[in-house]
């Protein structure tokens, strides 16, 4: 893993200004592959005190990867950037094949204003 400590989860507004960046997932046992941030949604909270959303990552074609919680760090930043560990599981292909995978947000909307805030100044 990284030598920085993962920061908390990532802003949706934060997400959204990295879509097309290319990030780094790394395995507990060192392993890495690249991503690229193809796109965040919105999600559903559970009540109007939550929300939600999703973050979509592109593989290289010919890689795949199993659920399960991955470091995930932006490429331009890693190692200095702690990156975030994130659960993830794979979503269907896109049309040329390429492996996809998903990582859903769901958290207080107090803490997700918050995240957001830090994010901007930043």
């Amino acid at each position: 893993m990284s030598t920085a400590a993962p920061t908390a989860i990532p802003s949706q507004a934060e997400l959204q200004a990295r879509i097309g960046q290319a990030f780094t997932l790394q395995d507990a046992e060192g392993h890495s592959a690249a991503l690229t941030l193809l796109s965040v949604r919105d999600g559903i909270g559970l009540d109007s005190d939550y929300v939600s959303y999703s973050a979509v990552f592109g593989l290289p074609p010919g890689i795949t990867a199993p659920q399960g919680s991955y470091q995930i760090s932006p490429a331009n930043e890693a190692p200095a950037h702690g990156g975030w560990l994130l659960f993830v599981t794979p979503v269907r292909p896109d049309r040329q094949g390429v492996a996809r995978l998903e990582a859903v947000f769901h958290t207080l909307r107090q803490q997700a204003d918050d995240m957001a805030q830090q994010s901007a100044v930043a």
